[in-house]
């Protein structure tokens, strides 16, 4: 055989395996970018449903007591002092003056009637400290 030929064959051999290898490479592009489009959409509705989520969240933690509640007669607040009240089935911490401020994790469903009566008309705490205090004694 000629040197020629031999060239011929071999240079034909190397441009079967560059095709075969290009083609290869072009089907994993393609399913690369369709598997990407795929996980695309499922990474969009998981952001719908995170951001209906998201508003749920603010919109509950945002819904504030319209008119505030009015302190008992027979309680001498003094300045900066707290309330606890049950409103609903949780235990809510309101200000001085009766505006609300923050819900607490502590079910009202848990604790004695007693207490509950007692969470109704609200219970004062004169100082941050005494606030804490009444909330751990009713998380135990």
């Amino acid at each position: 055989m000629d040197a020629t030929k031999i060239f011929t064959v071999l240079c034909a051999f190397l441009l079967i395996i560059c095709l075969t290898l290009a083609i290869t490479t072009l089907t994993v592009m393609r399913n690369a970018v369709s598997e990407s489009a795929l996980w695309e959409g499922r990474v969009s509705e998981l952001v719908s449903d995170l951001d209906g989520c998201l508003e749920e969240i603010r919109a509950e933690r945002d819904q504030a007591v319209l008119a505030p509640i009015e302190p008992e007669d027979d309680i001498e607040p003094t300045k900066g002092g707290f309330y606890l009240r049950a409103v609903e089935d949780r235990l809510g911490v309101f200000g001085e003056s009766g505006y609300f401020m923050h819900w607490t994790r502590i079910s009202i469903d848990t604790l004695p009637p007693s207490e509950r009566a007692r969470l109704a008309e609200g219970v004062y705490a004169e100082s941050w400290e005494d606030l804490l205090v009444l909330l751990q004694d009713y998380e135990s």
